[in-house]
């Protein structure tokens, strides 16, 4: 089990620099990936104020990528001190809670910009 726990806490810490590179490209080079926008009928170019899609996305997809690479270490951490081991299950917590805000803030901007 702790293999699979180490894996799920390393997958986290991927997720998380992975969202962190597609957010910050986005915002520095305008180059948005379709995998910030999860809606597979729209496009980046159909937004209306791009400029505007990607200052209100940066900052709170940098929150999320922050709180998934923060959980992977805290599941890493707790996985070889053995009396941390209750924070393996904050760890997933925070991946769910993170996984719904980020689908929030999408939304929000979906609704906001396009």
């Amino acid at each position: 089990m702790d293999r699979v726990n180490s894996i799920i806490s390393y997958t986290y810490i991927l997720l998380g620099v992975y969202l962190a590179v597609l957010v910050i490209r986005a915002r520095f080079t305008g180059f948005v990936n379709n995998a910030l926008i999860w809606d597979r009928t729209k496009q980046f170019e159909d937004c209306r104020d791009k400029d505007g899609f990607l200052r209100y996305l940066f900052p709170r997809g940098l929150i999320c990528a922050a709180a998934l690479v923060i959980s992977g270490v805290l599941g890493i951490v707790s996985e070889s001190v053995k009396t941390l081991a209750g924070y393996q299950s904050i760890s997933m917590i925070v991946m769910i809670i993170v996984f719904f805000y980020y689908i929030y803030i999408v939304r929000t901007a979906m609704t906001k910009y396009y």
